[in-house]
């Protein structure tokens, strides 16, 4: 099972782990797990805090999600 773990805090979405199983992996299973937060945290008016490797690498990667970036988790 692919898993995208967040919390909720004070408006911010905070990424915490993205995690594929090394058989799925390639795929775009993350890619496709992070565009969905990042919709739903569009959606909902909140900004994103990428708190695992992956969703940090993922927005570096998509600057049409830079607005949506929090500066901390605090």
């Amino acid at each position: 099972m692919a898993v995208l773990d967040y919390q909720l805090r004070d408006g911010r979405l905070l990424i915490t782990h993205t995690g594929v199983p090394e058989a799925l992996r390639g795929q775009g299973i993350a890619a496709a797990l992070t565009h969905a937060a990042m919709g739903y945290a569009r959606a909902q008016g909140f900004k994103v805090v990428p708190a695992c490797a992956y969703a940090a690498a993922f927005v570096r990667r998509h600057p049409e999600y830079a607005t949506l970036v929090a500066a901390s988790a605090d």
